[in-house]
């Protein structure tokens, strides 16, 4: 009897350590997300600040091919590339318009490279926005998240007695493994954005007095069925007009009348 009691006590006090440890564990991590990461961020000088450029541009060219061509061959020379392009024509002007992606060292070079092109800009801006404060804290609470879910596996392996103590453990294993991946993937994003610099690039050149062209000429069928459509409306258009002039024709029809009758009384008359 005291042998079971004791196999009794003894698990309870198993399940309470465990319990204990899993409550220590999060506090630490709440301590260390908002406690310990602030100061760090508020003592900590990064080795380099983490700035993602931008720039957005446009300009009138000479001759839109010609310049595209050699914007791309510029963009080329600066180790960058063009996610996209947009060309359009209008009555008085042919446009494009450009995603230009470039490493963020070269970002400066490349703005000079493509105001060579320029007889016109109408406007440039240049705006930066820098992470550092984000990519620094991102990366001390992925460190957290990672030590408290090694300290997790470290539970459900060698203190983890029943099921109930492992599907705790592995649920909190499962969460706080989502949240470092998100912060993984944030941290990437970021990155990719500081190491390579966007240029929104719009060029145009003007065109005096275009006159646009037909793209397609119609086929026969469709002139024919077109020409119907044309004969209908007109022969509506002609009933509609016989309604409105109906106390002119009434009138004609009347004088038509009256013009033989009095004939007929003239003749009779002139020959009597």
């Amino acid at each position: 009897m005291d042998s079971n009691d004791g196999f009794a006590y003894s698990g309870s006090a198993s399940e309470t350590m465990q319990a204990d440890d899993m409550q220590m564990i999060e506090e630490e991590a709440e301590y260390n997300e908002q406690g310990f990461s602030k100061q760090t961020q508020d003592t900590a000088v990064p080795i380099d600040r983490k700035i993602i450029k931008n720039a957005d541009l446009r300009f009138q060219v000479q001759e839109l091919e010609a310049s595209t061509q050699r914007i791309q061959n510029v963009v080329k020379g600066h180790d960058g590339y063009i996610s996209s392009m947009n060309q359009s024509n209008s009555n008085y002007s042919f446009d494009n318009r450009l995603q230009i992606k470039v490493p963020a060292d070269k970002f400066e070079a490349l703005l000079t490279a493509l105001e060579s092109e320029s007889i016109y800009t109408d406007h440039k801006n240049i705006f930066s926005n820098d992470v550092t404060e984000e990519f620094t804290d991102i990366n001390i609470r992925l460190k957290t998240k990672k030590d408290v879910r090694d300290r997790y596996i470290d539970i459900l392996r060698t203190k983890a007695k029943t099921v109930n103590d492992i599907l705790n453990a592995e649920e909190k294993i499962r969460r706080i493994q989502e949240e470092i991946e998100s912060m993984e993937g944030r941290l990437k994003y970021l990155n990719s954005r500081v190491s390579y610099s966007t240029i929104s690039l719009s060029i145009y050149q003007r065109v005096e007095g275009k006159v646009r062209r037909d793209i397609y000429s119609k086929s026969f069928f469709t002139k024919v069925k077109e020409s119907f459509a044309d004969g209908g409306s007109l022969f509506v258009e002609i009933l509609l007009l016989l309604v409105r002039l109906w106390p002119l024709i009434i009138l004609a029809f009347i004088l038509y009348f009256l013009r033989g009758r009095i004939g007929g009384l003239w003749r009779r008359k002139k020959n009597n």
